[in-house]
């Protein structure tokens, strides 16, 4: 019996366009790389490509943290002002 293995895509759907061009260019800028520099293996271009990866994870993981912190000082700066706004309140109609 011949077993001939098959990969289903990911998620079930085809990739977008902008998903396509992005993977021209990257294979493209690879292809430039790779010639002018024709020791280039394709460990050392999986190797590139994970670290990339990491580094385009790090940029949305600071994102998020900075937008949550915005979110918190926000949310500290409203509540000293509602305290301020109280206490003046309070001490008029004392």
């Amino acid at each position: 019996m011949l077993y001939v293995p098959v990969i289903p895509p990911s998620g079930g759907r085809p990739p977008s366009p902008r998903v396509r061009e992005l993977a021209e260019r990257l294979s493209r800028e690879i292809e430039a790389f790779r010639q002018e520099r024709r020791s280039v293996t394709d460990s050392e271009v999986r190797a590139a490509l994970r670290l990339a990866m990491r580094w385009v994870g790090r940029e949305s993981r600071t994102r998020v943290f900075l937008a949550a912190l915005a979110v918190r000082v926000a949310v500290l700066v409203a509540g000293i002002v509602v305290f301020v706004a109280v206490a003046i309140v309070v001490k008029r109609f004392r």
